[in-house]
């Protein structure tokens, strides 16, 4: 890596950093609604009550409410549908926005031949960040609540491998990889004005 493009990708990481202090809370709510549709998608057998970020500590927490929308079987028992039941999951807020402030910094930092590339670059990110936004968080989360009942290993089967490769570190791998993706798909579209090399 030559200076010059360490010194973009840092430029780029302090830009997304500020963003993400000045308007990182209303970036999550505004997700919220996108988040919930993940969690209905890949738990359909789970009825969302609520999504909302919560105070933890020093930090915040999204905070997921939900309870049984319809008979499931986990380990052999069967768990019916019951107003009374709720039950809580909770992964840091912060988690949110790490996949698409990743993305950025890889988009806006990376060096561009011109106008077309940057559109394509960004068109390429903004097609792939909703669909893996939708699936991060929502997975983990809908991966807490079947953790809570017993023998819940084999029911939680892909939901509870990806949950576990997201928090291992996988949202850098796949952030990367979009990041890459969107670069290299720009490259196919160069502009008449060099942006910075």
């Amino acid at each position: 890596m030559t200076r010059a493009l360490a010194s973009r990708l840092l430029g780029a990481g302090v830009f997304v950093l500020a963003m993400v202090v000045l308007a990182g809370d209303a970036m999550i709510d505004g997700m919220l609604p996108l988040l919930g549709a993940g969690f209905a998608g890949v738990a359909p057998e789970l009825e969302l009550r609520t999504l909302a970020r919560r105070p933890a500590g020093a930090t915040e927490a999204l905070v997921a409410e939900v309870s049984i929308a319809r008979p499931v079987t986990v380990a052999g028992r069967v768990y019916r549908p019951d107003p009374r039941g709720t039950a809580w999951s909770s992964t840091p807020a912060g988690h949110v926005l790490l996949m698409p402030a990743l993305v950025a910094v890889l988009v806006l930092g990376w060096p561009a031949a011109g106008t077309r590339e940057w559109a394509a670059r960004l068109g390429i990110a903004a097609l792939g960040l909703p669909a893996l936004v939708a699936l991060d968080v929502p997975v983990v989360l809908a991966s807490g609540v079947w953790d809570l009942f017993p023998g819940a290993e084999t029911r939680a089967g892909l939901t509870g491998t990806w949950a576990a490769f997201m928090d291992g570190g996988g949202r850098f791998a796949v952030a990367v990889l979009l990041g890459a993706a969107a670069v290299a798909a720009g490259r196919r579209f160069p502009g008449s004005r060099p942006t910075g090399r």
